[in-house]
């Protein structure tokens, strides 16, 4: 898994190239709220179609797992029941199912 900064996602968005962006809900060093904000605001060219997408439910093994927000190229997934690393949460999740 990559991490970039702003204008390495904006570049991203800027070419059209599939994006996820995700934060778990108690995660105390990257806060939701945040990353929904900045992407919000970042300059690309489908942002006003991203901002208008609404929340719809996210569904991992036919349980509630929080919600998205998807408007190609870019998916935002806030992740029910993690904290800072969402692949340590779940691994156990994924792993057996």
């Amino acid at each position: 898994m990559w991490s970039f900064d702003a204008c390495h996602v904006e570049a991203l968005l800027k070419r059209g190239v599939r994006t996820l962006c995700f934060n778990e809900d108690q995660d105390v060093v990257c806060n939701w709220g945040g990353t929904e904000r900045w992407l919000d605001e970042s300059e690309w060219t489908g942002r006003r179609e991203s901002n208008e997408a609404g929340r719809e439910g996210w569904v991992l093994y036919n349980k509630s797992a929080g919600w998205k927000r998807k408007s190609p190229p870019l998916s935002f997934v806030y992740v029910r029941g993690a904290v800072h690393i969402v692949s340590l949460n779940l691994s156990h999740t994924l792993r057996t199912h």
